[in-house]
């Protein structure tokens, strides 16, 4: 477990800017209220991995930093909560981050089928893809240069969603084969990371899960 955790760290964390004390703690205690109460909580089940994805198990300390990594590195159920990272947990929540310039695009359905993207950023449903990395094809992207984001921030519908990724191009520098990992958290308890590796051009459904 912990040689995963270094090999995930390693291809993954991304440096985000210094933020403090207090603005963490205030970015995190917004997290919280961003995610609604439930009599019956969303329960993540009948989930479906493309071929080649694989899972990966990843320790988390309680007293770590959180970054903008798509990871929950201070064990709290929720996603890059620190204020300097350019998106925000929510009820659903699902992060992808790359290891390359290259520039990836998060595609989320909700269970009425609609789909939020860069190209169509927010749906009637709450559904919304909050940020878009670009890679290398932007000068300066910040802390989230090599993330995407998208959430519903509170009552999600139950049903099926479908989690698409696609290698849209590889910037300025040759990205080539690009390995994403996506976590995914519901109701502030992470259901799962997966990773997968991308070729230029490659568009992968690469995970499709029921809540009930």
């Amino acid at each position: 477990m912990l040689r995963s955790l270094l090999v995930a760290l390693a291809l993954f964390s991304l440096a985000c800017t210094g933020a403090s004390a207090s603005a963490t703690v205030s970015a995190r205690a917004t997290a919280r209220a961003e995610i609604g109460t439930r009599a019956a909580p969303l329960r993540f089940a009948d989930a479906t991995l493309a071929e080649g994805a694989a899972p990966l198990e990843v320790a988390c300390d309680a007293n770590a930093t959180e970054l903008c990594n798509a990871l929950d590195d201070d064990c709290d159920g929720r996603l890059d909560e620190d204020a300097s990272c350019p998106y925000a947990p929510g009820e659903v929540h699902v992060v992808v981050a790359w290891n390359s310039d290259a520039d990836l695009d998060l595609y989320l359905t909700e269970p009425s089928g609609t789909t939020a993207s860069f190209q169509s950023p927010s749906a009637a449903s709450g559904l919304e893809v909050q940020h878009a990395g670009r890679g290398a094809c932007v000068e300066d992207g910040g802390p989230g240069a090599r993330t995407e984001s998208a959430r519903i921030a509170r009552d999600a519908p139950r049903g099926t969603y479908a989690l698409t990724l696609h290698y849209l191009m590889e910037c300025d520098s040759h990205g080539g084969p690009t390995t994403a990992l996506v976590t995914v958290s519901i109701g502030g308890t992470i259901a799962g990371t997966w990773t997968y590796t991308l070729t230029p051009n490659e568009r992968v459904d690469l995970l499709r899960f029921d809540l009930d």
